[in-house]
This record gives C-alpha cells, sequence and structure tokens, in this order.
C-alpha cells in the first residue's frame, strides 16, 4: 500500500466516523448507548473497524485476524477477500441486508434499476418514450460511478433474487457492464434476500469464481 492510497483510506474512515457522530449529535447526551445491528451507527463503526483492521494487517502492524467459521467453511472464509470485489444491486433493499453483514464488508453501488433503457420499457411499458431520454442520463451517472468504484477492484458482483424482474435485467446486463468497465463480471442470484446469511454469499462467490 503507496503514501497515496492510505491517504485515501484513512481519509475514508475518517468520513465515516464523523457521518456516525453526526448521527449522534441529535441524541441525548446521557443517555446509554445500545444499539442493534441494523442501526446505522452500528453499521458504520463496524464498517470503519473492518477497513482499519484490513490496513493493519496489510500494513504488518497487527497479525491477520482469523475469521470465525465452522470446520466445514474455512476454505471458503478464507478465499475471500472483499477488498477484491464491488458488489452491484438494482434495490435498496439488497443494500441493506449486504451492510448488515459484520465480515464480508462489500463497496457496493446501487442502480436504482435496470442499466438498460429498453428494460425500463419492459417493465413498464405506458413510460413514454421522451422519458427514456432521462433515463439513459441517469444511467450513465450510475456508470461513471461503477467505473470509478471498480477501478482498484479485480471482480464485478450482480447481486439479485431469483424471482424479482428488476434483478434479473441487471443480469441481463452482464456483457455490458464488462465491456464499460472491462473487469470479468459475476452473477450472485439467491432465493431468498431474507434467508441469505454471510456464509451462504460467500460460497455463492467462491463457486463463481472456481466455475469461471
Amino acid at each position: 500500500m503507496d503514501i497515496q492510497q492510505l491517504q485515501a483510506e484513512l481519509s475514508g474512515l475518517i468520513n465515516g466516523l464523523i457521518d456516525a457522530k453526526a448521527k449522534l449529535d441529535g441524541e441525548i447526551p446521557t443517555i446509554q448507548a445500545t444499539f442493534s445491528e441494523r442501526d446505522q451507527v452500528t453499521k458504520e463503526l463496524l464498517r470503519v473497524h473492518g477497513k482499519f483492521t484490513k490496513i493493519l494487517e496489510t500494513l504488518d502492524l497487527i497479525v491477520e485476524t482469523a475469521i470465525p467459521a465452522k470446520t466445514s467453511d474455512t476454505s471458503v472464509q478464507s478465499n475471500i477477500d472483499p477488498e477484491r470485489y464491488l458488489a452491484i444491486s438494482c434495490r435498496n433493499a439488497i443494500k441493506e441486508k449486504l451492510d448488515s453483514f459484520q465480515t464480508l464488508t462489500l463497496d457496493q453501488v446501487t442502480t436504482g434499476g435496470p442499466l438498460e433503457a429498453r428494460h425500463y420499457k419492459s417493465l413498464n411499458p405506458s413510460i413514454p418514450d421522451a422519458a427514456l431520454a432521462n433515463i439513459e442520463k441517469k444511467i450513465e451517472k450510475v456508470f461513471k460511478e461503477i467505473q470509478k468504484k471498480s477501478a482498484n477492484k479485480e471482480i464485478i458482483l450482480l447481486i439479485g433474487v431469483k424471482d424479482e424482474n428488476t434483478d434479473q435485467t441487471l443480469f441481463e446486463s452482464k456483457e455490458l457492464i464488462e465491456s464499460r468497465v472491462n473487469k470479468p463480471v459475476f452473477i450472485i442470484e439467491v432465493e431468498s434476500l431474507q434467508k441469505m446469511t454471510e456464509i451462504d454469499l460467500r460460497k455463492l462467490i467462491v463457486s463463481s469464481e472456481e466455475a469461471r
């Protein structure tokens, strides 16, 4: 890790902590600080903790932390380095699910919809053609974010649910995304978002890489 990269990583951590503090500014100062795993402050603190630990490990300032796992899952755990991946999804529900994971902390882009205007039309045939121009502009902004965030990544993960039509349109744009970012793109399709666990996602990622 060079100095410029370290500066960028530390700036990200500092901004995350500032955001967490800002969320607490409106709270009663003497109230006991207790948060659930779904609380935004908790999520931010866990994200910063994971990133900071990774920096210290990279700089050989601490010994790499072993990830608790069942014996049968050890190989799956050890093959996953979250820093290698950028996760792309269509919906905030998927982002919130991934944010709830404590050790598999993935950088993400949430598109808010398909990545091709024709898919908007297929999902909602009543959309007027005149509106497609604005949709194209929105899609270009999303692609710029994807290109920026994927610059230091090795693999793009498209994450969605089997029976969700919007997620399926994202999967259909796999080749387009590969051509725009020049990185391999893997489709991670889950049966149920509610039932998906962190180890489930790890296994799907490993399986996708092995099948490449």
